[in-house]
């Protein structure tokens, strides 16, 4: 799992949502607000969206650089997996802590099947309990390495 140290658990994290499906970020939202960080909360809903906020391009040119992203793979105009490639390839983003959510059926192994040996995956319909124990570890882990340093 790809994590890097950003902040302390009571500092504010930013969390940037990539999800097309309203329904899904909705519930999304709901587990983070049961979470016990302290989060700003960025949605878009595209790819491309996430490419400019990442990038602080257009709308976004003055968005915060995210300590997580949050992102689904199947969106309208890309796959989600380009995100997690460019973040991978860009050194000003490749620290970035990632958690990708799928509602698709995978059959095998996910990891494998989209590369995501740096990444976390949860699929949306199994347990999203998993997800909320997830995103807490991320920020216990930011702590405990800002603790250290």
């Amino acid at each position: 799992m790809k994590l890097h140290p950003a902040a302390t658990k009571d500092e504010l994290i930013d969390i940037l949502l990539v999800e097309d499906d309203k329904f899904d970020s909705l519930v999304t939202q709901h587990y983070l607000r049961q979470g016990r960080l302290n989060y700003r909360l960025h949605v878009v809903r595209k790819g491309s969206e996430a490419f400019d906020f990442l990038n602080q391009h257009g709308r976004y040119k003055h968005a915060p650089p995210p300590h997580l992203v949050i992102v689904d793979i199947g969106l309208p105009d890309m796959d989600g997996r380009q995100i997690l490639e460019a973040l991978n390839k860009d050194p000003r983003l490749d620290r970035i802590s990632t958690v990708v959510l799928t509602g698709q059926a995978l059959d095998g192994n996910p990891i494998r099947q989209f590369n995501l040996y740096e990444h976390a995956y949860l699929n949306k319909w199994i347990n999203m309990d998993d997800f909320l124990s997830l995103i807490n570890a991320i920020a216990d882990f930011h702590a405990s390495s800002n603790r250290s340093q």
